[in-house]
């Protein structure tokens, strides 16, 4: 996998290693162990949720489970992404076991819908501490845990999942230990030394094969495309809906500099539109084509970007979902490990004057942990050097149309590559 860095600068990244790992060790110490809840606090848990969803817990208890079925747990929360994460998940194992059903456990019941509908054997979404009820019944629960699943098997469960499990554990023991995103960090630096990535060792912990080529599935059946027919990009630039902190993640790139981008994009392809997606944390850009933020559903956002010519992002939501698709995405990385989470379908770029922060201390996500006002990890990583990115794919793209026209459905553009 290649992620292009900008500016370069080998001892200025040295230097920020060292500060990241002796803050994520200090944020390691402070970081409790797994499974320490205290009993009462579990209790008043799952009384709430019983309080919450009473026909939830109904339908479980008086569902019969198939003859020679599997049966499955899927606990999930956070952002977009980490739900079609745990989709992939779910999506190899109905793969390797056809058999198999699934109930969704979450504290986002609308966020589940939306990324696991399109799921072969999905029974019911219910809330996320109902489990505390109904664990028995499952004959396998994946728990989206800090970059990797914690799973727990029950006699029932095929047995090579634990052994397969069991064979990588050194992976994802230290992120398995802990409620903390410094220990997810820490695994993410010593898998890559292993020649591992987010994905594999994503799979590897559910006791399953990488899932480096598995991508989710998501049903836009019905969805239509508002900008169907047409040759543009999109562009996106906010951050999950979620998060109650107003002010603008450290991860995002700034306004000013998608504004340039915007800018000599339009002066070098006058012909292919800008299209901003975006829900109600997305910021204007200046000089778009065509304005989306907050004038979609999440699923219609999804279809214009399935056919995009190329999709220009942060890390994010978004990049997960254009994978899906087969949409080539430039995704600019700042604060989070780009060479374990990336995808190596991507268009990777990583800042070269800082970097790979995320969890080195609490609040990370919108202060910067060197303490500048502005994160120069985004700041670095400049508009110029992201366009040579982006004229080159579609240049590319556009030759291709030249030569081959026709192209099945969508925007005219031949099909793109997946790799």
């Amino acid at each position: 996998m290649t992620i292009f860095t900008c500016p370069e600068n080998a001892e200025g990244l040295a230097e920020t290693d060292a500060i990241m790992a002796k803050l994520e060790a200090e944020q390691l110490q402070k970081t409790p162990a797994s499974g320490k809840l205290h009993f009462v606090k579990q209790c008043r848990r799952a009384f709430k949720a019983l309080l919450a969803d009473p026909k939830g817990l109904f339908r479980i208890l008086t569902r019969k489970k198939p003859l020679g079925s599997i049966k499955v747990a899927v606990v999930a929360d956070g952002g977009i992404g980490d739900f079609l994460r745990i989709n992939a998940v779910i999506a190899a194992f109905s793969k390797k076991y056809p058999n198999s059903c699934y109930d969704v456990f979450t504290g986002n019941s609308g966020r589940a819908r939306l990324t696991f509908a399109g799921l072969s054997g999905l029974e019911c979404i219910v809330h996320k501490y109902l489990l505390n009820w109904v664990q028995g019944r499952y004959d396998v629960i994946y728990e989206s845990h800090w970059g990797m699943v914690k799973a727990r098997f029950g006699p029932a469960a095929p047995p090579e999942l634990a052994q397969k499990r069991q064979q990588s554990r050194h992976l994802f023991a230290l992120a398995e230990e802990y409620d903390g995103g410094s220990a997810s960090n820490t695994m993410g630096r010593k898998a890559v030394a292993q020649g591992f990535g987010y994905m594999d060792v994503l799979g590897l912990s559910a006791g399953l094969e990488s899932l480096s080529s598995m991508t989710p599935v998501l049903d836009l059946t019905g969805v239509e495309n508002v900008m169907s027919g047409q040759h543009y990009i999109t562009v996106h630039h906010g951050w999950d809906t979620s998060n109650d902190d107003q002010n603008t993640p450290v991860k995002c790139w700034p306004l000013e500099h998608w504004q340039r981008f915007v800018q000599v994009f339009k002066q070098r392809f006058p012909n292919i539109k800008v299209v901003q997606l975006g829900a109600q944390t997305a910021t204007d850009i200046s000089g778009v084509d065509v304005s989306l933020v907050n004038k979609t559903t999440f699923k219609q956002a999804c279809s214009v970007l399935a056919e995009a010519l190329l999709h220009v992002d942060a890390d994010g939501g978004f990049t997960h979902v254009s994978r899906i698709f087969g949409t080539k995405t430039i995704v600019l990385f700042g604060p989070t490990n780009s060479e374990f989470t990336a995808y190596r379908e991507n268009i990777n770029i990583k800042s070269g004057t800082c970097g790979n922060c995320a969890y080195v201390t609490r609040k990370w996500e919108h202060l910067c942990p060197r303490g500048f006002s502005k994160p120069i990890c985004m700041h670095s990583i400049t508009p110029e050097f992201v366009m040579q990115h982006a004229a080159r794919y579609v240049e590319s793209r556009l030759v291709e149309h030249a030569a081959s026209p026709l192209r099945a459905a969508g925007n005219g553009i031949p099909d793109r590559d997946h790799g």
